[in-house]
């Protein structure tokens, strides 16, 4: 967990990103501010949900003082400048720790309203972000829905990431359908099932990054950071365009000059050196940043909108708009699932894998099955079932009742102090005659006993195509 905590830091400070909310409806200022370092030595108490940074809702009055609501100055406090604007944002420079509380996902996923917004930065490779009237959201790339398969060679590539704001994530790529849908294009859809939300939050940022992945793109896109809010402020100037539209949604214009007496910019540089299109849920829907260093313009634009729906309906509203094989609902995907807690999901697979699939009754930690769009067994070519925890003697009870199958191909049979590995199958059992797909079961058991008493037990169970020609 402390690795993932510290990519996530990382990238916030190496990218700078501080949420860009919208205030209230402001008047040019002219800004003359404290230093933004001295602006940070303990005396500000800030609200995070989006008051000024007095703590106590006070406002900041025409003299650049800051009060408190009944007007009283507050020496202590931040005086009006740039850094007033962006410390009412629930993310700034002094508070990025508190995105290492896996809660503040869902926090910040309620401030985006819904929507189906495509985003552009400037690349041929845009990205969808679908949130739902039902709390769930979903991110795609132009470029993952744009090819007809994400797999090239038994690689995936080209994720795209779901959240149905329950305790469901999802993973969607394309692929093509086998025999279970008589062979006909679709996409593909890879499930994965937690028992509650708590569970969702720390697993999906652990083991499958889905809620990572989409956090990670909110928080660099959507939520930037002004190139002056980390630098000496003097001679800045916020300007408020007051409210505006992109692709017909309502939103708050703002953007930033220079105006102080140092002549540090380039020639090149613009007269409006960032520009920033806020709605009033403090989201970014549009900005500009100028970058002196690079002497070029960051932009995210907001280049499509159309109106949301529920989870299920956003799946299809993407694919008819922007998938290769067009218009299909989530039911119709070809379908992965991985259920995470003590179940056996014998429902999943056909009856006649029982002659091969031995059940194991232990205590389980997680099982999945996984189709790709390959012939036979109902597309199924894995099924994966994980025990964390598991004892040495469960394992190689397992193992026993496993061997009672005499497999005759056994590649792998040892055990030493710390690992057991079984890996067999029945190759014989996929001849065929030339020009056709022949099927065979194979076995991969492994326990691993970890220094510290930790132990984990999988046993991967293979449905192998050999192709004769």
């Amino acid at each position: 967990m402390k690795s993932i905590k510290y990519l996530v830091l990382c990238a916030m400070l190496t990218a700078g990103m501080v949420f860009a909310s919208c205030g209230d409806e402001e008047e040019d200022d002219d800004l003359t501010p404290n230093n933004s370092t001295e602006q940070n030595n303990g005396q500000n108490n800030q609200d995070n949900n989006g008051g000024n940074n007095n703590g106590n809702g006070g406002q900041t009055n025409n003299n650049g003082q800051t009060t408190d609501n009944n007007g009283s100055q507050d020496s202590n406090a931040t005086s009006g400048s740039l850094a007033d604007f962006y410390d009412k944002f629930p993310v700034n420079t002094y508070n990025l720790a508190d995105y290492l509380d896996l809660t503040n996902y869902d926090k910040l996923k309620a401030l985006i309203p819904a929507g189906i917004y495509t985003f552009s930065t400037g690349d041929d490779n845009p990205h969808i972000l679908a949130k739902g009237t039902d709390g769930s959201i979903m991110l795609f790339t132009n470029e993952a829905l744009s090819k007809p398969t994400a797999y090239i060679g038994s690689t995936l590539y080209y994720s795209c990431f779901g959240d149905d704001g329950k305790n469901n994530g999802y993973i969607f790529y394309n692929d093509q359908f086998g025999e279970r849908q008589n062979y006909e294009p679709a996409p593909s859809s890879w499930h994965f099932e937690y028992d509650n939300r708590e569970k969702f939050l720390e697993m999906s940022l652990e083991e499958t990054s889905l809620a990572y992945s989409i956090l990670n793109w909110m928080l660099e896109e959507m939520m930037p950071v002004s190139l002056t809010s980390y630098i000496d402020e003097v001679g800045y100037k916020l300007h408020s365009g007051g409210k505006t539209t992109l692709q017909g949604v309502e939103c708050n214009y703002y953007y930033v000059t220079y105006e102080g007496e140092y002549d540090f910019l380039s020639e090149n540089a613009p007269e409006k050196l960032e520009e920033i299109w806020l709605t009033d849920n403090y989201i970014c829907l549009q900005h500009s940043r100028w970058d002196d260093q690079y002497q070029e313009t960051r932009q995210l634009s907001l280049v499509n909108y159309m109106p949301a729906g529920t989870f299920e309906e956003n799946y299809r509203t993407v694919a008819k708009n922007f998938n290769y094989w067009g218009e299909y609902s989530l039911s119709e995907t070809l379908y992965s699932h991985k259920k995470f807690g003590d179940y056996w999901l014998s429902e999943e697979y056909p009856d006649y894998f029982n002659q091969w699939l031995v059940k194991y009754n232990g205590k389980k930690t997680s099982f999945e099955v996984f189709r790709r769009a390959w012939v036979g067994t109902d597309n199924i070519v894995t099924i994966t079932i994980t025990a964390n925890g598991a004892t040495r003697q469960e394992a190689l009870n397992y193992i026993k009742e496993v061997k009672k199958l005499n497999l005759p191909d056994v590649y792998k049979d040892f055990e030493d102090e710390s690992m057991i590995v079984y890996n067999a199958a029945n190759e014989a059992l996929g001849d065929g005659p030339l020009g056709t797909v022949g099927i065979y079961p194979s076995y991969d058991i492994i326990f691993t006993e970890y220094g510290d008493g930790q132990t984990l037990f999988t046993i991967t169970f293979d449905l192998v195509r050999s192709i004769f020609v």
